[in-house]
């Protein structure tokens, strides 16, 4: 077996810690000992940003806010997905050593896309950037499958007000939550859940399942609307 070695260490505002290790060429975030993030394994990463662009592949402006950057694969699906110059794509991250670490131990998996002017990053938590940025995001995606997420109904609120008529908050969780659903119903959002492979290669036999909140009724996004 290949060995596994540390790349680097930061401590984070909560004080938990996040690690970002390296083996065979894989990189793997680990947050006080617990995986939240492998290059070996993003299925539903790509599957979560699918949902969420399919709907404004058309939208002239399309914005969406992503809660933290992780290994940064929700984000390269969705840049792949949404190639319009005028397309926004807003990162929140809080731990800004992780973006260092991009641009310093992993650029080669997408090399350069931090500097891409379609992409800007905020090192504050998405809820901040929902609630000072009403009816902005025709989508907000957050990825939680290593911990559950626990949301309250003022917070989904919050969400809610940030996204455009038609917008969708797409949550990635480990398994069924019939909690968050209904904290998502109680804040407006008409919900739907579906599974998906948590890899992106071999068997897929391990699933994930994407959280679906839309707001309002859904209309596909023109080419003119913003």
């Amino acid at each position: 077996m290949k060995p596994i070695t540390k790349l680097a260490s930061s401590t984070l505002p909560d004080g938990s810690v996040l690690d970002l290790w390296e083996r065979d060429g894989f990189h793997f975030l680990l947050r006080d000992g617990v995986q939240t993030a492998s290059s070996f394994s993003h299925g539903s990463n790509e599957a979560a940003a699918a949902m969420a662009a399919v709907p404004v592949k058309r939208a002239n402006q399309p914005s969406f806010l992503l809660d933290g950057l992780g290994l940064g694969f929700t984000l390269f699906a969705l840049m792949d997905q949404i190639r319009r110059e005028k397309a926004r794509f807003i990162v929140a991250e809080p731990c800004k050593p992780l973006i260092d670490w991009h641009k310093e131990l992993m650029n080669q998996e997408r090399p350069g896309f931090l500097h891409d002017p379609r992409v800007s990053v905020e090192f504050t938590a998405a809820l901040q950037i929902a609630r000072k940025n009403p009816k902005s995001f025709h989508a907000i995606l957050s990825h939680s499958t290593h911990e559950r997420m626990n949301l309250s109904v003022a917070e989904a609120s919050d969400y809610f007000a940030a996204l455009k008529q038609g917008g969708l908050l797409v949550i990635t969780v480990a398994r069924p939550d019939t909690r968050l659903s209904r904290t998502l119903q109680k804040a407006g959002f008409e919900v739907s859940t579906e599974a998906v492979p948590a890899s992106h290669k071999g068997k897929k036999t391990a699933f994930h399942t994407v959280i679906l909140g839309k707001k309002g009724r859904f209309v596909p996004f023109s080419a003119h609307q913003s």
